[in-house]
């Protein structure tokens, strides 16, 4: 594997990761964890581009009061293929229990990861982003039971 070139890291937020990818800039956002920050920082995604053509995502949904859905993407630019999607798990248990963000947004309840174990999936991706972190469980999103919108 190559070394990580930082300016191959991308991000959304409008506060987060402002200050570079370097993951001990991003862990006061989810160790000192803060809802009326978050309420305000809204969702994001945190990306990076490999010299293969390859663009892993990790997309951070805030889902108050106290949650976080974690939700890493792979994606193959040159041919347009989904390789990998993945969302992290909390409860295996209540993964068919769908809970409504906003408008538009449905995640399993036992996806909210609370803020210590959204940072590992976070951390993880800051360090290595072409893999899920390992300190989390993940379940592929095609093996969900998504209900009809």
């Amino acid at each position: 594997m190559d070394k990580l070139d930082a300016s191959g890291f991308h991000c959304s937020f409008s506060s987060v990761g402002k200050s570079g990818f370097d993951p001990r800039d991003w862990e006061k956002y989810f160790l000192n964890f803060s809802p009326s920050f978050w309420q305000e920082e809204g969702d994001g995604i945190v990306q990076f581009f490999d010299n293969a053509g390859h663009r892993f995502t990790l997309t951070i949904v805030y889902a108050p009061p106290d949650g976080f859905i974690v939700q890493f993407d792979e994606r193959d630019l040159a041919n347009d293929l989904t390789l990998q999607s993945v969302i992290g798990v909390k409860s295996d248990d209540q993964l068919d229990h769908f809970l409504k963000f906003g408008d538009d947004l449905q995640f399993p309840k036992g996806c909210v990861l609370e803020p210590s174990l959204a940072w590992l999936a976070i951390k993880g991706f800051l360090e290595n982003p072409r893999a899920p972190a390992r300190d989390v469980k993940w379940v592929n999103i095609n093996d969900l039971d998504w209900p009809e919108c």
